[in-house]
């Protein structure tokens, strides 16, 4: 494998740079620059890894190295585990430089930082280096190209207050699963469609804390409340505020029957959170299972009759539209369309 030079070089940096600014998608961009570097080095795995703490922090050094942990960006449950676990992880976070270190067989471990605002918001990590078409720091240009596209797409996706997605985010990553429900399965034992959920959740009284507490403490149950969501919830779930104190969930590769546990116990850990100086609030939620190419508007419509239903029958609980239409409490959903209702 030759090494890019001269023009060749140049031409082949700006092609990358003019591809990642063209992307307005988180899951895109992160494509798009594992392709590049694919082009660019012969190694065994590359790897996007984002970084999440309890604490909802987006960036990261040595200050909160401790509780910083790292999941694949794009891998399949793969399980998160924590940066000071992985020496060079944990040093290119405490240096915010690139980590280059030397295996057997003389294959190299590359770690870059991929810049945010302030610290690093993402790893790049590219294992079994065996040969680089092009110098290091490159691969470092490409990184910081890549996290300046990022925080711009970040600031239209993501909702400034808790840092979950926004509602401008919302219909497209629906689109999505309903897209991933109608995919056809791979073996005969993987499960019956559908394969994903749909949750709204809504803070039970939260006009309460406003008016009597005003807006700083209803803020701060907005934030603690996304914070607990990013804990309890998979790496692989979606999560939004939807608007105001109304959050959403897309829940994928999760049946009807086993997604109500789910919700309950994050329902439970919110009951039985303390709220400073607010005390104990309390969620409720409806859910929905997706049906392949089911339509935004319908999965929507399906999971607020639920929680509708859980607002009106004692609050603080999770209700599932389809067992609430099999037992024969609730209507099928109907959307009008002009002056017809579809149902």
């Amino acid at each position: 494998m030759m090494n890019l030079q001269g023009g060749e070089l140049a031409a082949a940096v700006l092609d990358t740079a003019a591809k990642l600014s063209e992307k307005d998608d988180e899951n895109a961009l992160a494509e798009t620059l594992l392709a590049a570097i694919a082009l660019y080095s012969s190694a065994r795995e590359i790897r996007l890894l984002s970084l999440f703490n309890e604490a909802c922090d987006t960036e990261f050094d040595a200050t909160n190295l401790d509780s910083a942990m790292a999941r694949n960006w794009l891998g399949e449950r793969e399980p998160p585990k924590y940066v000071r676990e992985d020496k060079e992880l944990a040093d290119c976070l405490r240096t915010q430089r690139l980590v280059s270190s030397e295996g057997s067989g003389g294959e190299k471990r590359l770690v870059i930082p991929v810049p945010g605002a302030r610290n690093v918001m993402q790893l790049l990590v590219i294992e079994g280096v065996r040969e680089l078409r092009v110098a290091e720091s490159l691969l470092e240009m490409l990184a910081r190209i890549y996290g300046n596209q990022l925080l711009h797409v970040m600031r239209k996706e993501r909702d400034a207050l808790t840092g979950l997605y926004n509602r401008q985010s919302f219909s497209e990553r629906v689109k999505r699963a309903t897209v991933n429900a109608a995919a056809p399965r791979r073996r005969a034992s993987d499960p019956a469609e559908p394969r994903h959920c749909f949750a709204l959740l809504d803070i039970d009284h939260f006009k309460q804390v406003n008016d009597r507490f005003g807006h700083v403490y209803g803020d701060e149950v907005l934030i603690l409340l996304a914070r607990l969501m990013v804990r309890s919830f998979r790496s692989g779930d979606v999560l939004f505020r939807y608007g105001g104190e109304e959050f959403a969930v897309i829940l994928p590769g999760v049946d009807g029957q086993t997604v109500v546990g789910v919700l309950d116990r994050f329902r439970a850990a919110v009951e039985a959170f303390e709220f400073p100086r607010i005390g104990r609030k309390s969620v409720s939620i409806g859910v929905t299972e997706i049906a392949p190419n089911d339509i935004v508007q319908d999965i929507v419509g399906r999971a607020d009759q639920a929680l509708y239903y859980a607002k009106e029958h004692g609050r603080n609980r999770v209700c599932s539209y389809e067992t609430l239409l099999a037992l024969g409490e609730l209507k099928p959903s109907k959307i009008a369309v002009g002056d017809i209702e579809m149902y």
